[in-house]
C-alpha cells in the first residue's frame, strides 16, 4: 500500500526512544521529512542519525520539552522557516508517576497534568496555523482509557481527559485537519519496563515471571513492540486513512474488554 507520505512534513514528539522513535522511523521510511523532538540533545541527535542511516531520508533533530510551551513555539518556528508548513503531528510524552489516590502527592498530580494534558494542548494549539489543509494529528493516549488501573491512577484519569481532547479537537478542526488517537497497551518501552519492575518488587518475584503474568491477561500473549505501534500511527497519519477521523484506535493485543 502506498501511504502517500513522501515529502510530507512531520513533527514527532518524544522521538528519542520507544513509540516516538518508532513513529519517526515509520514516517521516515515512507519518505516523510521528519522533525524529531526530545528533551535531551545527545539522545535525539543520535536517534535522528540512526533513523536517517536506516531510511536514507533526512531526519531533523529538535531539542524540545513538550511541557514547555515556549519550546514548542520555537520548534514550530524552525519548521515554519525551513518548510513553510506542517502536514503531520504525533503528540507523545512521558508517563506520569505510578501510584494510587493514597500514595500520589499533589505535586505528582500537577506534574502529571503538565506532562499529559498541557503537552497535548500546546502541541495542537500552536500547530493549527502551521498545519496544511488536510493535515493530520494523532494523539497518544493509553489503553487505560478503556481498562483503568488503580496502580496507574494518574494515567487512567489523565489519559481519559486526552481521549476527550481527541473528540473535541476533531470536531473543531474538521474538515481540513484530521484528528485521531491511539490507545496502546503494554509495549516494550522503558516506561513499561519500569512498571514491570515496580510490580515485581511489590510481589517479590523476578522480572521475567512478572512480565509473563502480565502478558497472560493479553489474548495475544505478549507485549507489543514499539514498531507495531509505530506502524499503526504511521497509517493513521497518512492519506491512506483519509476517512478516519475522531477515532481512538486501541492497540493492546485484545487486553481491553471494552466492546467499542
Amino acid at each position: 500500500m502506498n501511504l502517500e507520505l513522501k515529502d510530507k512534513v512531520a513533527f514527532v514528539a518524544g522521538a528519542s526512544q520507544g513509540m516516538g522513535a518508532a513513529v519517526a522511523k515509520g514516517l521516515s521510511s515512507e519518505g516523510a521529512i521528519v522533525y524529531a523532538c526530545a528533551r535531551t540533545k545527545e539522545k535525539i541527535e543520535e536517534r535522528a542519525k540512526s533513523i536517517e542511516d536506516q531510511t536514507g531520508v533526512k531526519v531533523i533533530p529538535l531539542v524540545c520539552d513538550v511541557t514547555n510551551e515556549s519550546d514548542i513555539i520555537n520548534a514550530y518556528e524552525v519548521i515554519r522557516e525551513q518548510q513553510g508548513k506542517l502536514d503531520l503531528l504525533f503528540t507523545n510524552s512521558g508517563a506520569p508517576a505510578a501510584g494510587n489516590l493514597s500514595s500520589l502527592s499533589s505535586r505528582e498530580w500537577e506534574n502529571g497534568y503538565q506532562t499529559i494534558i498541557s503537552s497535548v494542548r500546546h502541541l495542537c494549539y500552536h500547530a493549527i496555523e502551521l498545519l496544511s489543509d488536510y493535515g493530520s494529528i494523532v494523539i497518544n493516549t493509553s489503553s487505560y482509557i478503556r481498562q483503568p488501573s488503580v496502580d496507574y491512577t494518574l494515567a487512567s484519569n489523565l489519559r481519559l481527559a486526552v481521549a476527550g481532547m481527541v473528540k473535541t479537537f476533531s470536531e473543531e478542526l474538521a474538515p481540513h485537519i484530521r484528528v485521531n488517537g491511539i490507545a496502546p497497551g503494554y509495549t516494550n518501552t522503558e516506561v513499561v519496563a519500569n512498571y514491570v519492575k515496580m510490580v515485581a518488587d511489590e510481589k517479590k518475584q523476578n522480572l521475567e515471571e512478572t512480565e509473563k503474568q502480565m502478558a497472560a491477561n493479553i489474548p495475544l500473549g505478549r507485549f507489543a513492540s514499539p514498531e507495531e505501534i509505530g506502524k499503526v500511527v504511521t497509517f493513521l497519519l497518512s492519506p491512506a486513512a483519509s476517512f478516519v477521523h475522531g477515532s481512538i484506535w486501541t492497540v493492546d493485543g485484545g487486553e481491553s474488554k471494552f466492546p467499542i
